[in-house]
């Protein structure tokens, strides 16, 4: 039976190279920055190809940090398309919403999130 990969396990580990990446976030996840989450928020699929839309927030120490590794990730992400990531291939990526540092009650933090489009084809058993 054919079915598509595991859109968030495919970008975790594209992004594992830039800092350690997760799903969701444990207790005490802040006392190791930085960590990037990687959700997938929605998108669509026909009989071929699902087009996943992936938010990835990212955390630092500083704000300069965390634009840094933002601008990291948008870049590897930008050159995806056309590569395998632990054998799955992504057709394309794109950019659906760039990065943002949306306000927070906790002043210190330090997070900046992203959504992304990836494509990626069935995969056959």
């Amino acid at each position: 039976m054919a079915s598509f990969p595991d859109a968030e396990a495919v970008v975790c580990d594209l992004l594992e190279q830039v800092a350690p990446t997760a799903t969701y976030l444990d207790v005490g996840w802040d006392e190791n920055l930085p960590v990037i989450q990687v959700n997938r928020v929605g998108g669509s699929a026909d009989s071929v190809t699902d087009v996943a839309r992936i938010q990835v927030a990212v955390w630092a120490q500083s704000r300069a940090q965390v634009w840094q590794l933002a601008n990291q990730i948008r870049d590897l992400i930008r050159f995806a398309g056309n590569t395998r990531v632990n054998g799955v291939l992504i057709d394309w990526t794109e950019e659906a919403i760039a990065g943002q540092q949306v306000p927070d009650v906790d002043p210190d933090d330090r997070r900046v999130i992203s959504t992304f489009q990836f494509a990626f084809r069935r995969h056959f058993a």
